[in-house]
């Protein structure tokens, strides 16, 4: 009698794992690049939190100081968007109090990040924003960038009214 065996041959098996290494090196190389643009993306976000945080802080504070005379040192003493200027920067970032947002005593940790505000005055001119050419005027631009070594500055401007 006789038996036919089943099964695949030697050959055959080579040439299947061949034709599967080749279909899947270009599958199996995404896997880093996009965990990569993952932690980007989150430094971003991060950057972007962090900018979003001063600039709001800021926003809330007079146009001009309402006490004379102007120049208090601490943030938590800052009153109006000028004792802001030439802020920072500071690594890693602070809360209003002081507090370093480094992962300690319950802080969040931003460690890498650095923040730096500016203040200039502003004037409209067309439809463009830009530095006071005659200052000082009711305008107020402020820009607060912040920065970490793994990725490009994250920028917010806004304009300051004295309404």
């Amino acid at each position: 009698m006789n038996k036919q065996e089943s099964g695949f041959t030697y050959v055959e098996v080579i040439i299947a794992m061949v034709l599967l290494s080749v279909c899947l090196a270009p599958l199996l190389i995404m896997f880093p690049t996009g965990s990569k643009e993952g932690q980007l993306a989150t430094l971003y976000t991060r950057a972007t939190n962090l900018a979003e945080d001063m600039m709001e802080e800021i926003k809330g504070k007079a146009f001009e100081d309402p006490s004379s005379p102007d120049g208090e040192s601490f943030r938590k003493d800052f009153d109006d968007v000028d004792d802001y200027d030439d802020w920072g920067p500071k690594s890693p970032p602070e809360d209003i109090d002081g507090n370093a947002m480094d992962g300690t005593a319950g802080m969040p940790d931003f460690s890498g990040f650095g923040r730096q505000v500016e203040v200039d005055y502003a004037e409209l001119s067309g439809n463009q924003w830009g530095l006071a050419t005659s200052p000082p005027t009711d305008y107020k631009m402020v820009t607060v960038t912040v920065s970490h070594d793994n990725m490009r500055d994250v920028e917010l401007v806004t304009i300051v009214a004295n309404y």
